[in-house]
């Protein structure tokens, strides 16, 4: 599997984006590492509260998602069978984004009038792929070449 340059940090990358743009803004924060917005773009582009301090979600994303690169960088260049980087990485992403979901603001009304967002429903059944992707038994494992695979 070749994984191009650019890929790597891309998902974590995006959210310092999202963080620089004002959007996927978190909620009503009062601790030490509230963030708050100021440029009154960010709120006529995306409906950003202006000058009230928020979770960072951006951020808490952005790093626990630098995280999961190393952990399956790490994993990715062990012997592994078909899915299961895939798998890890879904299950990941998932218990991730669930979390984060308590931090972030939400526009919309939760499904079937629960606690839980639209995101926190999807992060549930892409997490039980990924546990089914690493449980599964496939025929055998790849193996990683450094030769065949070029990851710097």
């Amino acid at each position: 599997m070749f994984w191009p340059r650019g890929w790597r940090w891309g998902h974590a990358i995006g959210r310092l984006g999202c963080f620089a743009a004002g959007c996927c803004w978190g909620q009503e924060c009062h601790r030490l590492w509230a963030v708050t917005f100021t440029n009154p773009v960010a709120n006529q582009l995306f409906g950003t509260p202006l000058n009230v301090p928020l979770h960072p979600a951006q951020l808490y994303e952005a790093g626990a998602e630098a995280l999961t690169f190393v952990v399956l960088l790490s994993r990715f260049r062990q012997p592994h069978r078909a899915g299961a980087i895939l798998g890890l990485y879904l299950l990941l992403y998932s218990s991730v984004r669930f979390v984060v979901e308590f931090f972030r603001y939400h526009d919309q009304a939760n499904p079937f009038g629960g606690p839980l967002s639209s995101a926190q429903w999807i992060a549930l059944a892409t997490l039980l792929l990924g546990a089914w992707l690493l449980a599964r038994k496939s025929a055998k494992p790849n193996h990683y070449s450094a030769s065949k695979t070029p990851l710097s």
